[in-house]
């Protein structure tokens, strides 16, 4: 099926066809960070990626990106596409997992059990400790046909602009 990628911002759109490991973007709210982001692993998980959604601190589904994939799913009429749970997003064609969300903060090495993953996409990145980091970056190295150096996975990292007053 073709998909049809629809961003906000038209600079993030280019991220879709990026081979970067790490993918950071730094704007202020507003800015169509997370909608374009959303819009590209959508697209990405039309092709059959997963992606792993992470936080800092995640005390409930309503503090992920959750919210946000549904409602892009629903505002592009993708509902035949992906079967909506409680805690996870998965393919409807196969009952595989396209987005899983969890925070990193209380148990950042169980990261390690998240090796089949396509992407991760880090929201509010700038408050990434250097233990969820540490343990993050060696996880997200599988192996595909769009990247092709050693570790080649993008992880996308959301981060606000901090303003200076």
């Amino acid at each position: 099926m073709n998909y049809n990628l629809t961003v906000i911002n038209k600079e993030i759109g280019r991220l879709a066809q990026s081979t970067a490991r790490f993918v950071i973007l730094i704007g202020g709210r507003g800015s169509g960070k997370s909608v374009g982001i959303a819009n590209i692993l959508l697209a990405k998980a039309m092709q059959g990626k997963k992606t792993a959604c992470f936080r800092e601190f995640q005390s409930s589904m309503q503090d992920s990106v959750y919210s946000l994939l549904c409602a892009e799913i629903e505002r592009q009429g993708l509902q035949n596409m992906f079967e909506i749970q409680s805690n996870q997003i998965n393919f409807r064609k196969n009952g595989d997992t396209a987005f899983v969300f969890r925070g990193l903060a209380r148990s950042p090495e169980n990261v390690k059990s998240y090796h089949d993953f396509d992407y991760f996409w880090v929201e509010e990145g700038q408050s990434l400790s250097f233990e969820s980091l540490k343990a993050l970056t060696p996880t997200l190295r599988k192996r595909s046909e769009e990247h092709t150096s050693e570790l080649q996975s993008p992880m996308y990292l959301v981060c606000r602009l901090l303003l200076e007053k």
